[in-house]
């Protein structure tokens, strides 16, 4: 999948940030976050996080759990990290923010955590969404951040919303 075209001030792919690199090891990690802005609205920052099919859900209940708790984790971490750099924990590296992320309204922004799962069929949506959701519960209600947070989606998804480039 090709994501964007984003502009490149409303996006921070993390995966090639020196700062990533650094503290990768053990560290499972989103592939970008998108600040969407809209005009009368707060900004939303996109967390977003690629994946290319699901386990079987009937056949492997705990590749399944597996496959939801690696996804909760690679965006909890994803938020964590850009909040940390926002912060000026990491130093300098904050200036591997793009500017409109860097220094954001924390009080005011808005979440979308959003695995985009290319070969998932419309009807396993639901089903993903719900557990990611109960999987991510504590994070939501530590960061106060409000419903509808958790958007799953494929590819024919993302197309529409943006983020997967037209072919």
């Amino acid at each position: 999948m090709q994501f964007g075209p984003f502009p490149e001030e409303h996006c921070f792919c993390i995966d090639r940030s020196s700062l990533y690199q650094r503290i990768q090891k053990e560290v499972k990690m989103a592939h970008f976050l998108h600040l969407k802005e809209r005009r009368n609205f707060a900004p939303v920052v996109w967390v977003v996080e690629a994946k290319s099919s699901t386990p079987h859900t009937e056949a492997n209940l705990s590749g399944l759990n597996n496959y939801i708790s690696e996804i909760g984790e690679k965006l909890e971490n994803a938020v964590n990290l850009w909040l940390a750099l926002g912060l000026g924990r990491h130093g300098l590296a904050k200036n591997e923010l793009p500017a409109p992320l860097r220094d954001p309204d924390l009080s005011a922004i808005g979440f979308r955590l959003i695995p985009v799962i290319r070969d998932c069929e419309n009807a396993d949506l639901p089903q993903l969404q719900d557990a990611l959701l109960q999987r991510l519960r504590r994070t939501i209600r530590l960061w106060a951040m409000g419903a509808n947070l958790v958007v799953v989606m494929n590819e024919k998804m993302a197309r529409k919303h943006g983020l997967i480039r037209l072919s």
